[in-house]
């Protein structure tokens, strides 16, 4: 059989085989490049510990997670460092923040656990409390969307629905500024004029929980469905608390089921609902671990990396579910784009917001 002759043929599979060449030189130097940056990550962290700065108490949700998370975490870093927790709570994660922000080594040897809230706080709270640009920390991961919130009642408190809230008083607790059950009765008060009698001051969940237990209180407004079952995990199937209205973009399934209204029943006007969705946007940043400004970004990548290893562990996910977890996780670079976007808001609907919550 004739074989047939294609101009330049030889010519092409020559050119073939030098661009093959050429990728496999280009690869084998990115490789080699990767493998390098790697190895100087893991000499750079190997014997070292890692302090986790946490904005909130010590057996709060935050804290729940962050030490969940810590010890998984420290095997998928190269080099394999420690990790120590410090609790900074206070100003609703604003004094954790500008540790990070501003005083925290910027090598990769500090990062932080902060409430959602204070991401937002210098867009749409304090500016000046706050003083650090959100965008410019470096995000690492976010354990759980922060969706499902509740507002929950004592079963002696008058009010035993949402509705009645708007119509006769209700002494709700509440924690510091910038943590969900400090900001959200202050919040549904000013957009939907509750009722409310609002008890501020409260240390953190763990200290607002107990001022509910022990009947200073007749309502908590802002903790999540999941951290309630977690924390007080009887109080539900008991009849110690009643859940009389979800909180969050999203509805839960299981309260759903239950026949428990959204929060999204009650607004009657559009700007009501483009003002709260921005606010409950936050939400989407769930519980946001991250590093500050100025660490290198080889470090920033195995952070983010040790991070989703940890997600994805096995060991981790069986442990989370018999602690009642909620996992739904987000990358570093997901969150970081979030953030950007979070911030590019309109400002007139910034103001609003900002006006709401102030």
């Amino acid at each position: 059989m004739q074989r047939k002759v294609v101009p330049g043929g030889s010519r092409s599979l020559n050119a073939i085989r030098r661009w093959r060449g050429a990728l496999a030189a280009v690869l084998a130097v990115a490789g080699a490049s990767h493998a390098q940056a790697a190895d100087e990550v893991a000499d750079f962290y190997r014997g070292k510990t890692i302090t986790m700065i946490v904005g909130g108490n010590a057996g709060g949700g935050y804290d729940v997670y962050a030490r969940a998370i810590a010890p998984r975490l420290s095997g998928y870093i190269p080099g394999k460092p420690s990790i120590v927790i410090v609790n900074s709570p206070g100003a609703g994660s604003l004094i954790a923040a500008r540790t990070l922000y501003f005083n925290s080594a910027k090598d990769g040897t500090v990062i932080g656990e902060i409430f959602r809230g204070a991401i937002v706080e210098p867009l749409i709270g304090n500016a000046d409390a706050a003083r650090y640009d959100s965008r410019k920390f470096h995000y690492l991961a976010s354990a759980a969307t922060a969706d499902g919130g509740t507002c929950f009642v004592r079963p002696d408190a008058k009010v035993q629905s949402f509705q009645q809230a708007l119509e006769q008083p209700l002494i709700v607790g509440a924690a510091g500024r910038g943590a969900a059950i400090g900001d959200m009765p202050v919040l549904l008060q000013r957009l939907l004029k509750t009722k409310f009698k609002i008890v501020a001051g409260y240390k953190g969940s763990p200290d607002t929980l107990q001022a509910f237990e022990r009947g200073e209180i007749e309502a908590v407004c802002g903790l999540q469905y999941a951290e309630m079952l977690m924390q007080v995990p009887g109080w539900l199937k008991d009849g110690q608390a009643k859940v009389i209205v979800q909180l969050g973009m999203r509805p839960n399934e299981d309260m759903t089921r239950q026949g428990i209204p959204t929060i999204w029943d009650f607004i009657k006007t559009p700007d009501d609902r483009e003002t709260l969705e921005l606010i409950f946007g936050q939400l989407e940043f769930g519980r946001p671990f991250l590093a500050p400004p100025g660490v290198p970004l080889d470090r920033v990548a195995a952070l983010r990396k040790a991070f989703d290893d940890t997600f994805k562990d096995a060991g981790f996910r069986a442990d989370a579910e018999k602690m009642k977890l909620e996992l739904d996780p987000r990358s570093g670079e997901d969150l970081q784009e979030l953030v950007d976007k979070f911030f590019a808001t309109r400002p007139d609907l910034v103001a609003r917001a900002r006006e709401v919550v102030k």
